[in-house]
């Protein structure tokens, strides 16, 4: 399996993530590794695309509006008819 260990994980990691990486696992738990392995599984290949989430997250939190042409979780699930 990728990423089976800490230090493969921290390794496909961003450097802005490492701190919460570190964090989470001093805290321990039985799921830390399995998050963080899928959070690698998506840093590892597209890192510009992982910083780009974080842009806009931190700008809706700072702004409390959603960006332009986005929908509410509600409007996805009508438009996938769920």
């Amino acid at each position: 399996m990728r990423f089976d260990s800490p230090e493969a994980i921290r390794a496909a990691l961003l450097p802005e993530q490492i701190g919460d990486f570190e964090a989470a696992l001093l805290a321990g738990g039985p799921d830390v590794l399995r998050c963080w392995r899928r959070i690698a599984l998506m840093t590892e290949p597209d890192p510009a695309g992982q910083r780009q989430l974080f842009a806009t997250v931190d700008e809706i939190r700072r702004t409390g509006r959603p960006r332009p042409g986005s929908m509410s979780w509600e409007e996805v699930k009508a438009a996938l008819g769920l």
